[in-house]
C-alpha cells in the first residue's frame, strides 16, 4: 500500500494553457503536515473555483481531529510554483485508502467522506484550473497505480467536477457514474416575492401562512438570521434544542458527547472562518427551530437544523426554510444556497433550483481497466440498491413498531 506520509512525486509535463508560466508539485501529506500550511490552504479556500466550506481549514481541523481521525488517510496537495519563485497551493484533495471494498478486490482511493459532510468537491484554484484538475487526476495514478479512484459527493455539473472528468479523459483513463441525483437549491436572481409567486405553488404558501398564523396564537413569531459575533449564542441555541429532541435520547445530537461537542464549538461556534449563519425562529421569546448555514466565498451549505418537536404540526423548520430563503435572496448575500437534502425532502417544495450531486469511479491504470472498471461499478450499484432496500425495510419496521407500541396498528385492523 503506498504511504500517505509527506512526500512529492514527478509530474508529467503541463499541456494546458499558460502551463509554461508555472509548475505543479504534487506531495502527500499527513493532517499534521497538512496544517502547518494553513496560511497557504486558507489562501486557496478564498481562491476556489467551487467554493466549499466543509474542506476549509476552520471546519476540517476540528472534524478530523475530533470525530474523524480514522476516515483521513492523507492529504494531497498541489503545489504551484512560478518562474519567479513564487509558491501557494493550487489543490487539496483529502482521501482516505481502502485495500479491500466490498465484493471487489480492486484497492480503492476515495474521496474523505463523514456523515457531517455533504460536499467532496476539492478545493481547486480558480486560476489555472483545468491544468490543476489534469495535474491532481495524474498524481494519484502516478501515487496509487492500479487503484480505483471513488469520487463521492462530487458535485457533477460544477467547474471542478467537470474539469476533475475532462482531466481523466484526456489521460486516457476509464471513467463511469456509479449514481447521481439532484439536490434542492436556491440561486440568487430573483427577489424572494417573485421566486415564491412564480416557482412555489399556492397551497404550498397558504399552508405556510396558516402555520405562522397559528404560532402567532401562543406569542410574538419572531425570525432572524444571526452573523458575526451573535453566532455563538445561535450555536449554542441550537446544540440545546437539538440535543432535547430525538437525536439527543439516540445520542447522536451534535452535543451528546465530547468529541462531536468540542467539534461544533471549535468549527462552528467562534463567529470565524468559515463565515457561519444561525436562523433561529421563536414564539414568545422561546426558541423552537434553529438551523447553521457554512458560508463560503459566495456560496453557502445548509448544515444542520433543528426543531422543538412538540411545535411539529406548525411545521417550524419549514418556516426556517422560508426565512432562510428570504433572507439569501433578498439580501444577496448568496449566489448558491445548497440545501444538501436527500431527494424527497420537503425543502425540494420550496427550494426549487437543482445541483447534480453524485459518485464517480476512475481507473488509475492497470490493471484497472475499462473492463475491471465496469465490473467494480455494476458491483457498487448492487450494494447501494441493498442498502437502500435494508434502509427502507429498518424504517417500514420502525413505524410498525411505533404503531404496535401505539395499539394504532390494532385499531386500523
Amino acid at each position: 500500500m503506498p504511504s500517505s506520509q509527506g512526500s512529492s512525486v514527478a509530474m508529467r509535463p503541463a499541456r494546458e494553457a499558460g502551463a509554461g508560466e508555472f509548475r505543479l508539485v504534487p506531495e502527500f501529506l499527513t493532517i499534521e503536515q497538512a496544517a502547518r500550511l494553513e496560511p497557504e490552504w486558507r489562501a486557496l479556500f478564498d481562491a476556489a473555483s467551487d467554493p466549499n466550506p466543509f474542506l476549509g481549514p476552520d471546519f476540517f481541523l476540528p472534524l478530523v481531529r475530533r470525530v474523524a481521525a480514522e476516515r483521513l488517510s492523507g492529504v494531497l496537495v498541489l503545489r504551484r510554483l512560478t518562474l519567479t519563485g513564487l509558491s501557494e497551493l493550487a489543490a487539496f484533495f483529502p482521501y482516505r485508502l481502502r485495500s479491500k471494498f466490498p465484493l471487489t478486490s480492486h484497492p480503492v482511493v476515495e474521496a474523505f467522506a463523514h456523515p457531517f459532510v455533504s460536499d467532496s468537491t476539492p478545493l481547486v484554484r480558480a486560476e489555472g484550473l483545468e491544468a490543476a484538475a489534469r495535474g491532481l487526476i495524474d498524481a494519484l495514478e502516478r501515487h496509487f497505480t492500479g487503484h480505483v479512484l471513488v469520487l463521492d459527493g462530487l458535485r457533477l455539473d460544477g467547474r471542478v467536477g467537470t474539469a476533475l472528468q475532462a482531466a481523466a479523459a484526456s489521460l486516457g483513463l476509464p471513467i463511469r457514474q456509479i449514481h447521481s441525483h439532484e439536490r434542492a437549491t436556491l440561486r440568487a436572481g430573483l427577489s424572494s416575492e417573485a421566486y415564491l409567486r412564480g416557482r412555489v405553488s399556492g397551497k404550498k404558501l397558504r399552508e405556510l401562512r396558516r402555520c405562522e398564523k397559528r404560532l402567532s396564537e401562543h406569542g410574538p413569531v419572531e425570525m432572524t438570521t444571526l452573523a458575526g459575533s451573535d453566532v455563538p449564542a445561535g450555536v449554542r441555541e441550537f446544540l440545546g434544542l437539538e440535543a432535547s429532541g430525538w437525536k439527543g435520547k439516540r445520542g447522536t445530537a451534535l452535543a451528546s458527547n465530547a468529541g462531536t461537542r468540542g467539534f461544533a464549538e471549535a468549527a462552528l461556534g467562534t463567529g470565524d472562518a468559515p463565515a457561519t449563519v444561525v436562523d433561529v425562529l421563536k414564539v414568545g421569546g422561546k426558541t423552537i427551530a434553529a438551523a447553521i448555514h457554512l458560508v463560503a466565498g459566495p456560496n453557502a451549505v445548509a448544515f444542520k437544523c433543528a426543531y422543538d418537536e412538540s411545535w411539529a404540526r406548525m411545521s417550524p423548520g419549514t418556516l426556517l426554510d422560508l426565512r432562510t430563503l428570504r433572507f439569501a435572496l433578498d439580501e444577496r448575500r448568496f449566489a448558491v444556497m445548497d440545501s444538501c437534502a436527500v431527494p424527497g425532502h420537503p425543502v425540494e417544495a420550496l427550494w426549487c433550483d437543482r445541483i447534480r450531486v453524485g459518485e464517480i469511479a476512475i481507473g488509475l491504470g492497470a490493471p484497472c481497466d475499462e473492463d475491471a472498471l465496469e465490473a467494480f461499478v455494476r458491483r457498487q450499484q448492487k450494494l447501494s440498491a441493498w442498502k437502500a432496500d435494508a434502509k427502507a425495510l429498518a424504517k417500514r419496521l420502525q413505524h410498525l413498531r411505533a404503531e404496535i407500541s401505539s395499539g394504532s396498528y390494532f385499531g386500523r385492523r
